[in-house]
């Protein structure tokens, strides 16, 4: 049995705790005993999230000279800062971070990664919007500013909220087997399980973002037929506009009408390669594998 820490704090984003927590329950529903997760704060008891929601936890001291498998450490901005201005959480989570197999954050969490030093010379992720201050504060650090999550030997490091369940999916399925992390995949509901090289920006919700009904309708379409040919011509009459209209300047990301014969919108070409992307990753996370047994 692994087990599973994951530090909480007064104002932590909660989806930080709960997202892979949920992640690694629903793994021991199908490997029952797989996983002893513990949830732990500086002083135990109920922890106020930033959203205003209650998590009951233990005190630090609860898992005293217990092995620790894997260290969850999530984000909060408001609640990080705090964290990192408490000597007695910092020297527990330094003391954790070295004797645990694995070392993850979610979010801000890796900033308490990183002020403790053990991660120097590591390539790490955060949320897009903290990537430029950790990188100021911890120049000894590789900060990713787009990955969704990042694993650099002992480290795995994400960019918050949704990526610490791609971030526990990836954990799962090293721990077992691609299958099991796909079956807690199809029973959270997970639209699509993401590489940590993807961008953190996605776009899909760019495409959806746009003002015009009929266009965000039409992304929505355009993105679950991609085999189907998407020339202008045809995605105007989907949206029931003329290719002159669907070409000028109310149309998303518009630029210059091109020919009829060549034009295809930028948020095709990105999407379209999306698949490929994925398959690319799979297969090499396959040959890589099939090396490994070899040698």
């Amino acid at each position: 049995m692994r087990r599973v820490v994951i530090f909480a704090f007064e104002g932590l984003q909660v989806l930080d705790a709960v997202g892979p927590q949920q992640v690694f329950a629903s793994a021991n529903d199908m490997k029952p005993g797989a996983y002893d997760i513990r949830v732990v704060s500086p002083k135990g008891g109920i922890v106020t999230s930033s959203g205003g929601l209650g998590l009951v936890t233990e005190p630090l001291d609860a898992l005293e000279g217990l092995p620790i498998h894997t260290l969850i450490l999530a984000g909060g901005e408001e609640g990080v800062a705090k964290v990192l201005e408490t000597p007695a959480a910092m020297a527990w989570i330094g003391k954790v971070v070295k004797r645990a197999t694995r070392a993850c954050t979610v979010c801000s969490g890796t900033f308490l990664l990183a002020a403790t030093g053990l991660a120097d010379g590591r390539t790490v992720a955060t949320h897009w919007r903290a990537a430029r201050l950790l990188q100021k504060l911890h120049p000894k650090l590789k900060v990713d500013p787009e990955a969704i999550y990042v694993e650099d030997g002992k480290f795995w490091t994400s960019a918050g909220v949704t990526t610490g369940i791609d971030l526990a999916l990836a954990l799962v399925e090293r721990d077992h087997d691609r299958e099991t992390a796909m079956r807690i995949a199809r029973r959270l509901v997970v639209y699509m399980r993401r590489p940590g090289h993807q961008s953190q920006f996605s776009n899909t919700l760019k495409g959806q973002s746009v003002t015009d009904s009929r266009l965000s309708a039409l992304v929505g379409w355009m993105r679950e037929n991609l085999g189907a040919e998407l020339g202008v011509e045809t995605l105007a009459e989907r949206a029931g506009m003329c290719a002159r209209s669907f070409t000028g300047p109310s149309r998303p990301n518009s630029a210059t009408p091109q020919p009829a014969s060549s034009r295809r919108s930028a948020w095709t070409r990105r999407a379209n390669t999306s698949p490929i992307r994925r398959c690319l990753w799979t297969r090499w996370r396959i040959s890589r594998a099939s090396a490994a047994a070899e040698g």
